[in-house]
């Protein structure tokens, strides 16, 4: 889990809600846990299909908002 986390930068609770919303995991009694087969994730991927553009990480330029600079510029 904490490897899709930092490797996709999207918080816990949402990788949690979305990964039970296709049903690749199950809680039970508090724990988390991963229910996936061959088959289902076939079906996944047919249902999606495979990205039609390759996103090279190398090519991506993200800066996170500055708020410090916005309120000192409002001030």
């Amino acid at each position: 889990m904490q490897d899709i986390i930092d490797n996709t930068a999207i918080k816990f609770e949402d990788v949690i809600d979305s990964l039970e919303k296709v049903n690749l995991i199950k809680r039970v009694k508090g724990e988390i846990y991963f229910c996936t087969n061959k088959q289902m994730l076939e079906e996944i991927q047919k249902k999606l299909g495979q990205p039609t553009i390759p996103v090279l990480t190398e090519n991506l330029r993200w800066h996170p908002f500055d708020f410090k600079y916005i309120n000192q510029e409002n001030k």
